[in-house]
């Protein structure tokens, strides 16, 4: 099973590679932004199209025509699901609003304007001009961490727009301390074309990973190493724009070896999960910046019922809170809780230096239950066109995981430190990070991390 899957995900990335190169050329049979491929969006002014109207003076106006503009690799009826207003309709500003967002949403689009014309001949009508700047979307994937004598490695690539229809599938290679795996995946955030999104998302993957036990004094006291094969399905449904429902089904097969142990004993389990969650709130996009909250809470069951080697159950968390501040900067937080009861080593939560506590080793606290807060002040320096601009970042990350939730409080790890991001607002999450991270309890440790995308 084990080889199947690996040499399934190495013909899949092939494949994706070739489709990435293919596609990366850009459809020359699209339209571009007033006819002019080196203007965008932003670069064109209210008087420049005439007869412009604000959203309140064009209410109640029947809309006679909706247009959209600066569409180069997308599909223009794959873009036309996100729009709310229809013609033929009166005018509606807070639809308008809507059909905006959604398509900043997509994080497709850098910029999404609308421009508003009565038309001369015809007062009571209104033409709707929305106005797009397309980001490159086809992304090198890579994420690298070490210590405590950890390596991760993770080369891919991704595109949330393939054949300009706004679906995202990727494939990454892994390699975790010398180990390697994969993963491919895909993702439909308007699965069955439905005006109110159902998004499908989908993965396969056979990855590796050191499982290691440590003592209250930080020393290693077990070393596991798992290999896993799974397949996970999830659909979320919006209910309203800041609702949706989780549901999800998933199978992984798991393999854990003893590396410390002379005869390298071994254990195995085949786990079948059910999933149900909920989602509040949403995260507004704005460039490569996010403002907002969002809250989600989603719980897994396992049950020998289901042909599990196990059953167990588990509850985990996250807040996301964006902010902006002074001077452009913004305050990012991340906040999540976990509680389950399951025995394994290979379902117990942990936190470590790679994706949630920098400065610590990779998994150095692990339990059944957990809580987490990562906290990120982003100062801009450098603001350069739509290509790069540069980020100095401030945080403070603190965290327990442990057996029991009364030990919640006692020796909570805490790191501090600095560090920071270029970014280039015209390609889709393209920001390379750096941090350097100071642990300041329950041990005295440096580390220094970096990678792409920001680290929550």
């Amino acid at each position: 099973m084990i080889f199947s899957m690996a040499r399934t995900l190495r013909m899949g990335v092939t494949i994706f590679l070739w489709l990435g190169i293919w596609m990366s050329q850009p459809c020359s049979a699209k339209s571009r932004f007033l006819e002019n491929p080196k203007r965008y969006a932003q670069d064109v002014t209210m008087n420049e199209v005439g007869g412009a109207l604000t959203p309140d003076e064009a209410k109640g106006l029947i809309i006679r025509s909706i247009q959209l503009k600066g569409l180069e690799r997308t599909d223009e009826d794959a873009a036309k699901r996100e729009v709310l207003l229809h013609e033929g309709a009166p005018f509606d500003p807070q639809l308008l609003s809507e059909t905006l967002h959604r398509f900043l949403a997509l994080r497709v689009f850098r910029l999404a304007e609308a421009t508003l014309r009565r038309v001369p001949e015809s007062p009571t009508f209104v033409d709707v001009q929305i106005l797009l700047d397309e980001k490159w979307t086809l992304i090198p994937g890579f994420k690298y961490g070490q210590g405590g004598g950890t390596t991760f490695l993770a080369l891919g690539f991704f595109n949330i727009n393939w054949f300009g229809r706004l679906v995202e599938a990727g494939a990454n290679y892994e390699s975790y301390s010398g180990k390697p795996g994969g993963i491919l995946w895909y993702q439909d955030p308007r699965f069955l074309k439905q005006v109110s999104p159902l998004n499908l998302y989908a993965n396969l993957a056979e990855r590796s990973k050191p499982i290691e036990t440590f003592s209250q004094q930080g020393e290693r006291t077990e070393s596991w190493f798992r290999r896993r094969s799974e397949l996970n399905l999830q659909l979320t449904k919006e209910w309203n724009a800041n609702t949706s429902f989780i549901s999800g089904m998933g199978w992984h097969r798991d393999r854990m070896v003893r590396q410390d142990d002379p005869l390298h004993k071994t254990e195995s389990a085949n786990i079948f999960l059910g999933s149900l969650g909920i989602r509040l709130g949403r995260l507004m996009v704005d460039d490569y910046y996010v403002s907002g909250t969002r809250f989600e809470s989603l719980a897994d069951f396992s049950n020998r019922h289901w042909g599990s080697t196990t059953s167990f159950q588990r509850l985990t968390s996250t807040l996301l809170y964006n902010q902006r501040l002074f001077w452009l900067a913004d305050l990012a937080y991340r906040g999540m809780f976990g509680f389950s009861d399951a025995d394994s080593l290979a379902e117990r939560y942990s936190l470590g230096g790679l994706g949630e506590l920098r400065g610590f080793q990779d998994g150095e606290f692990a339990g059944r239950h957990f809580w987490l807060s990562n906290v990120e002040i982003r100062v801009p320096s450098i603001r350069y066109s739509r290509w790069l601009h540069v980020q100095h970042v401030i945080f403070v990350d603190a965290g327990k995981a442990a057996v029991a939730v009364q030990d919640f409080g006692k020796d909570v790890a805490v790191s501090l430190g600095s560090g920071v991001r270029v970014i280039c607002p015209a390609v889709y999450r393209l920001v390379f990070r750096i941090d350097y991270a100071v642990a300041v309890t329950p041990f005295n440790r440096r580390g220094l991390s970096f990678g792409m995308q920001q680290f929550f």
